[in-house]
């Protein structure tokens, strides 16, 4: 059974790609799978051994333990069931290549979660060389990508720092994914993409719009059916089409783009009370039904949102991570 611990959110989804042939994907003989067991966070017994266990003998699986016996071999599957993580070791690290429920271990409505309680320890690190994949995670803390993180279904959430920092050799893809913060959610020096994701960029207790992107040095930032709300800084960002912002220093002029005014009184799910949440938005005509099918994550393979609802509702997909049910009533209760 598994056991409960301070906390890091990690959930699955079973959308099948981003459609980019990343190495973490490729075909082959397959890798071996490392199963998590316990919610708690401890260490590596022996890396490098084919068994993870933090207490020999025991098969105590942690997350950190996986991810540790993965980084030992040149590729590795990671299971890790819903729930709520404990993160008290402080920063995890990636350099090998490791895929966390993705593919065949996603589930499209449940979410790993880790709690750190927006401690400034709470950072996932995946080092030059480095690729991770994931479905379904949710960190209050920072993902720092040296190498390459593709994103599926994340939410990541810090009042304190960039929940997303991408280095100069860098390369961050996220989709259907929710990031916050009261600093830029994504400060890139690399490559970014983000799909069908919702950045939101907040001054305290969301009085004002932040910023939701800052793109410096040789980085380059691009987007599609996305919700920015808040402003860019630095390099302005490429748009693909069918996103929208609340500022015009996003580069918001692709096909089906539009700028204006995005309402604060959405509704918040907490995963992780108030240190772990995304926002249900409401029903604007600027989000609604702006995405056409069979582009940028509306359809096809990508039947569900964020949280596991069905998309598209309707002629076409919300701009977003997040599509609008018509269970998704009020009372709203943003901020």
């Amino acid at each position: 059974m598994m056991r409960r611990g301070t906390r890091v959110v990690i959930g699955v989804s079973a959308a099948v790609g981003v459609g980019l042939l990343l190495s973490a994907c490729e075909p082959g003989e397959p890798p071996p799978l490392f199963e998590v067991t316990t919610f708690a966070d401890a260490a590596a017994a022996a890396p490098g051994d084919g068994v993870c266990e933090a207490t020999a003998g025991e098969g105590d699986c942690t997350l950190r333990a996986a991810i540790e016996e993965s980084n030992t071999v040149d590729r590795a599957q990671v299971a890790a069931p819903a729930g709520v993580y404990d993160w008290d070791l402080g920063t995890m690290v990636v350099t090998s290549n490791v895929q966390i429920n993705w593919g065949a271990h996603s589930d499209p409505a449940t979410f790993a979660a880790i709690d750190a309680a927006w401690s400034s320890t709470a950072v996932l690190r995946v080092e030059e060389g480095g690729v991770l994949a994931a479905e379904g995670l949710g960190v209050p803390g920072t993902l720092e990508v040296e190498g390459t993180a593709v994103l599926r279904r994340g939410v990541f959430v810090n009042p304190n720092a960039p929940v997303v920092r991408v280095g100069a050799e860098g390369a961050f893809v996220a989709e259907l994914s929710y990031m916050a913060t009261l600093g830029q959610p994504v400060r890139n020096e690399g490559t970014v993409h983000l799909v069908a994701s919702t950045l939101r960029g907040i001054t305290l207790w969301g009085a004002q719009q932040g910023p939701v992107v800052r793109t410096q040095g040789d980085g380059t930032t691009t987007f599609a059916s996305s919700v920015l709300r808040g402003f860019c800084e630095g390099t302005a960002p490429t748009s693909l089409g069918y996103s929208v912002g609340t500022s015009d220093t996003c580069g918001l002029d692709g096909p089906g783009d539009a700028v204006g005014a995005i309402p604060h009184d959405g509704h918040f799910v907490e995963i992780i009370d108030i240190h772990l949440w995304y926002e249900i938005p409401l029903p604007t005509t600027l989000i609604r039904h702006r995405v056409p099918e069979g582009l940028h994550s509306c359809g096809g393979q990508r039947t569900t949102d964020l949280r596991g609802a069905p998309r598209p509702v309707g002629s076409g997909c919300d701009s977003g991570a997040i599509e609008f049910q018509s269970s998704d009533a009020p009372p709203w209760d943003g901020w």
